[in-house]
């Protein structure tokens, strides 16, 4: 796209890539679900705007729960910079895309309780607008193409990856491998009892960065009760302030999760998936090395309860390896 023109007037004139939207529409397909163009009756009434984007608009149908609208946003990362969908365009299409999904409600007659978003790459302004559907739409799905190459991504060298010299990647490898066993890696919890945590996928793209999006170290899920776990992990090598940022990275990773438990769900399980209950809370594990919980963790998990007690925080302890080829032991802090 040329720098001098706004994403609103390279849509109008038709010059941005399809090719995220045409992988995305291929993937929801491989999911299990259909995708039609949308109807031409629907488009034709009423005029919903004096603004009409012109925007890829879908219809996506199979499982009933998972059926809706689909707003496609041509381009590539570059061209849905911030620097290129400003928010006065945010603002206009805002209005359009929420009336269609309402009467696509009404045209089909059934509950069409999802609004797709999918695109090469959102970024934080696009999602902050979008945000208050959540509170208009079941179902707020976004689909980028980050997650899709994720959700794809070959598993099979986690069960294979070399042991060249005992780090963080040392680490995060050998819990995979544990963790996609079938009996699942047990991590300890502040109830008392282990729970079995089985690998859905590893470097999972989260929330947007500053050039690319932040990756959660372990995504994984209780065999037993099937919700998602957020693995946020240290290494043996980490240091001080790398281990106090371990906290915060990982809530926001386990809240962005909590929000997007949907779209996780269709990408790795897909809609008749069984491994995923996304009616059930993301727990957030946080495992590193060390004698003990720095005191700061247990008073931020505590300040973190009371604001909402369903909340579940975990610490584990990573045990040190002192020759390359070993298994990472896990258990529990003496706190």
């Amino acid at each position: 796209m040329n720098d001098k023109k706004s994403y609103a007037q390279s849509l109008n004139e038709g010059s941005l890539s399809k090719t995220a939207i045409n992988n995305i529409s291929d993937f929801m397909i491989s999911r299990g679900m259909s995708i039609e163009k949308s109807s031409a009756v629907i488009l034709k009434q009423k005029k919903i705007t004096r603004y009409r984007p012109k925007l890829e608009l879908y219809m996506c149908r199979g499982s009933r729960s998972w059926e809706g609208l689909v707003v496609g946003f041509p381009g590539t990362k570059e061209d849905l910079l911030t620097k290129n969908v400003g928010t006065p365009y945010l603002r206009k299409i805002l209005y359009p895309i929420l009336v269609l999904h309402r009467r696509v409600k009404m045209e089909y007659s059934g509950a069409m309780p999802c609004l797709y978003l999918i695109g090469a790459h959102f970024n934080d302004v696009f999602l902050r607008k979008f945000s208050f559907f959540r509170s208009l739409v079941s179902h707020v799905i976004v689909l980028t193409e980050d997650l899709r190459k994720c959700a794809e991504r070959k598993k099979s060298h986690v069960s294979a990856f070399s042991y060249d010299r005992i780090n963080e990647n040392y680490f995060q490898k050998s819990l995979c491998k544990q963790m996609s066993s079938e009996e699942g890696l047990k991590l300890p919890s502040s109830t008392g009892k282990d729970i079995r945590v089985g690998l859905i996928s590893y470097e999972v793209p989260t929330v947007a960065g500053t050039e690319m999006p932040e990756r959660l170290d372990i995504l994984g899920y209780e065999i037993d009760d099937h919700s998602l776990v957020a693995f946020e992990i240290k290494g043996p090598d980490a240091g001080r302030v790398e281990l106090e940022n371990l906290f915060f990275q990982g809530l926001e990773h386990r809240n962005w999760l909590e929000e997007n438990k949907m779209a996780v769900k269709f990408a790795f399980d897909g809609p008749t998936g069984n491994r995923i209950n996304t009616r059930k809370r993301v727990k957030l594990i946080l495992g590193f090395c060390g004698e003990k919980v720095p005191t700061l963790f247990l008073d931020l998990r505590n300040d973190a309860l009371k604001r909402d007690r369903h909340l579940q925080i975990e610490f584990c302890r990573f045990l040190t390896l002192s020759e390359v080829g070993g298994q990472v032991q896990v258990s529990r802090f003496d706190v």
